[in-house]
């Protein structure tokens, strides 16, 4: 994703979303706290530096407040010093709408949750490489989870199990200049100098980024406990 693409398809359209959710004005009225419905549904905008997710960098994803669809990752996320939680890039291209917005005398690019229509925010082309976006979205359209894949490791294994994926990507979050996959001997190397693993070569399982289960599942008890 990158700029020109966000004026494509703020004129042609996002990608259809894999599913939708409509409701009318007076039951989103009904469902919402007065606050998020006053930004999501009444295009307001929280003050600066009000949202505690601004300076929230722990592993997880970030989700519409309205109808709980995943719209980022913690992995994309950065300091933008605007006052509002920033993103690089949404996690697929079809949950975010893109609308020119021409209110308050400025021309802006509006992102929408593609399947609720909620408003979160406007994106920028002042974001760091290698989008060079910046989705500057109020905190309080938001609602942070932890990562799916790690609530699973969780119920299947417990919270100590749940607690090495977390760190993993969390450590991944602090490598910058390539993408997570491209990481994975720099995370092997560091995780062996800290005692993380004994005699187990995480380069070696290619299946344990696609499936954190199998290999917990599997090596579980290999592994050095810790506190995060």
């Amino acid at each position: 994703m990158n700029w020109q693409q966000v004026m494509i398809l703020s004129k042609k359209g996002s990608p259809d979303p894999d599913r939708r959710v409509e409701k009318s004005i007076s039951d989103w009225e009904m469902e919402l706290d007065p606050d998020v419905f006053d930004v999501t549904r009444d295009h307001g905008t929280e003050h600066p530096h009000s949202s505690q997710m601004c300076s929230a960098h722990t592993a997880g994803i970030y989700a519409c407040n309205c109808c709980k669809e995943t719209l980022f990752d913690s992995t994309d996320k950065f300091d933008s010093g605007s006052g509002w939680p920033s993103f690089t890039v949404p996690v697929t291209d079809n949950v975010i709408k893109y609308i020119h917005d021409e209110s308050h005398g400025m021309s802006r690019i509006e992102v929408q949750c593609n399947v609720c229509d909620a408003h979160l925010g406007h994106v920028f082309p002042d974001g760091p490489e290698p989008t060079g976006l910046r989705y500057c979205i109020n905190g309080i359209a938001l609602t942070k989870q932890d990562n799916i894949w790690i609530k699973a490791v969780k119920k299947e294994y417990g919270d100590r199990a749940a607690r090495r994926v977390n760190a993993w990507r969390e450590l991944i979050s602090e490598l910058d200049g390539k993408k997570e996959k491209d990481q994975l001997v720099e995370v092997n190397q560091f995780f062996n100098q800290l005692y993380f693993v004994n005699d187990i070569d995480l380069w070696g399982k290619a299946d344990y980024w696609a499936t954190p289960l199998e290999f917990l599942g599997s090596n579980a008890g290999d592994c050095e406990d810790f506190t995060i």
